[in-house]
């Protein structure tokens, strides 16, 4: 594990899931990550799911935020947020917040260095036509319905050297579609 500086990012959903406040390392992990367009003021009063990408990883994201709305119950899960160098596993635990919010808190609980992956480097040339799934808990890459390790799925498709990768899609894997949905019980 490197050592990296701890990291908690978290925000709270109103009632109709607009993003109602942010907390923690929100500006500061979105600079670090290419997105630096993603202040309070850019946010805050927008619907969460405007930022999620993916029809099936918006689907049980929002089946997630239902059912504690629904149950009370917290409800946790891990997830990777890499960048291209690192492998950042996070703890996410949605629950109950105050007058009526929804709270997400992220928290960086294992970093992991690992040679250079071009696919995630957000300065990087872009395909305008090409594009590819990345499961947006575990980080597989949907390579033809087979979901391969990322370095595995840039070598088959001979993008290791290319000076312009593909566009990056977020979905779920079948194993992390199952888990994320179990946890809905």
């Amino acid at each position: 594990m490197a050592n990296e500086p701890a990291i908690r990012i978290e925000y709270d959903l109103d009632a109709d899931d607009r993003i109602a406040a942010i907390r923690g390392d929100w500006y500061s992990f979105a600079v670090a990550n290419g997105a630096p367009g993603l202040t309070t003021d850019s946010v805050i009063g927008h619907v969460l799911w405007s930022f999620v990408e993916g029809l099936d990883v918006r689907s049980v994201y929002r089946m997630l935020v239902e059912n504690v709305r629904s149950t009370g119950r917290s409800k946790r899960l891990r997830f990777d947020c890499d960048d291209h160098e690192n492998v950042r596993r996070f703890d996410l635990n949605i629950h109950l917040g105050d007058k009526g919010t929804v709270q997400f808190e992220s928290t960086l609980i294992e970093t992991t260095r690992r040679p250079s992956v071009p696919l995630f480097e957000p300065a990087i040339a872009r395909s305008d036509d090409a594009i590819l799934t990345v499961c947006s808990v575990c980080k597989l890459v949907d390579v033809q319905g087979v979901w391969l390790a990322v370095e595995e799925a840039l070598a088959r498709l001979n993008l290791m050297s290319n000076p312009v990768m593909p566009q990056v899609s977020h979905g779920l894997c079948p194993s992390c579609f199952e888990t994320m949905s179990a946890s809905l019980g």
